[in-house]
């Protein structure tokens, strides 16, 4: 179940089970922190959750946390997974999805079987290739007829989270105001400088006479810049840095202390809308292009203001999603056995 949208997820597990999103530091403690209580699947009752109309099993409980710690230690989040607070949250996550689902299905909101057909080509698409989706699926112990019944599950959600919930979202002036206001650190961005940039890649351990031939390469670009040669078009053809080379090799604002020392110190020595000399770093040699350096700032309301409407609205929503499951679980009356 929701093994498939990120993002519907994120949202609800966000609402429903935060300890599985986010792993906070643990608290200075004066005492011992109590132990754990643990959960041994051998006592689980048969049935672990029942509500109107259905039940979840302790086989397909253990199925989800089996897959949830996959997931989890795949992204390096450190989760007691044999805890009972662990199995809480998956059931709760899992009683989420079915109850979202369910009003989902009453209002019609459930794809057709072209729709999900049509989502998950693209999703096999992301794989590269059949081999690679074959093996993502054995490695995740799942098959391609669960995948698309969790496929369809997420569409029907994801309908009704559009459809019903985010309309009803309004970030107001006064709210996003007091949001800025309230998190004025937030709103201090650091130095930062707009560069754009042509790399050419020589590995750490290249031989001297690599090393010479690739800047002897970057030589001659920089001498078709200087010699009036359009550098985004250059950059475009020639650049070996894959995030900014379709971009002309624009790297956006960079804030102080994002890049490499080697490349930093030659950007802020630039004057605005100068060139570097050839540049060496340890991903090898760059060519500079200074377009406008920013000292600290605060950022302003009416610049901030979109991004503090995007974070309040996606509060707001999460707070919607938990509200609708605890109502849709006290009208199915839920109850669990962990």
């Amino acid at each position: 179940m929701s093994r498939i949208c990120p993002f519907l997820c994120a949202l609800v597990l966000g609402a429903i089970a935060p300890a599985l999103v986010a792993q906070a530091p643990p608290a200075p403690a004066a005492a011992p922190a109590p132990a754990v209580a643990k959960v041994d699947p051998a006592t689980l009752p048969a049935v672990v959750a029942e509500y109107k109309g259905g039940k979840i099993t302790k086989e397909e409980l253990l199925s989800e946390v089996q897959y949830r710690a996959r997931g989890l230690a795949g992204m390096g989040v450190q989760v007691a997974v044999d805890s009972r607070e662990f199995y809480s949250e998956v059931l709760d996550m899992m009683l989420a999805t079915r109850m979202l689902f369910a009003e989902s299905q009453a209002l019609g909101l459930v794809p057709g079987d072209a729709e999900v057909t049509s989502e998950f080509a693209k999703i096999k698409e992301q794989f590269g290739g059949e081999a690679a989706f074959r093996a993502a699926l054995a490695q995740q112990a799942t098959t391609e007829e669960a995948l698309r019944s969790d496929l369809k599950e997420n569409l029907a959600i994801q309908k009704f989270i559009a459809t019903q919930l985010v309309p009803t979202i309004k970030v107001d002036e006064k709210e996003a105001r007091a949001f800025y206001d309230e998190n004025a650190v937030r709103m201090v961005e650091p130095a930062s400088y707009h560069a754009s940039h042509i790399l050419l890649r020589v590995e750490n351990d290249a031989k001297p006479e690599v090393r010479d031939a690739v800047r002897a390469r970057a030589e001659a670009l920089l001498a078709k810049v200087k010699a009036g040669g359009d550098f985004a078009a250059l950059a475009r053809e020639s650049s070996e840095d894959p995030g900014s080379q379709e971009h002309g090799g624009d790297l956006g604002w960079v804030h102080a202390g994002q890049a490499v020392p080697e490349f930093e110190k030659a950007a802020l020595a630039l004057a605005a809308g100068a060139l570097s000399g050839v540049v060496e770093s340890p991903f090898g040699y760059h060519l500079i292009l200074l377009h406008e350096k920013r000292p600290e700032r605060t950022v302003p309301f009416a610049e901030a203001r979109e991004r503090i409407e995007q974070v309040l609205s996606e509060e707001h929503l999460r707070q919607l999603i938990f509200d609708r499951v605890e109502s849709l679980r006290t009208k199915a009356e839920v109850k669990t056995f962990l």
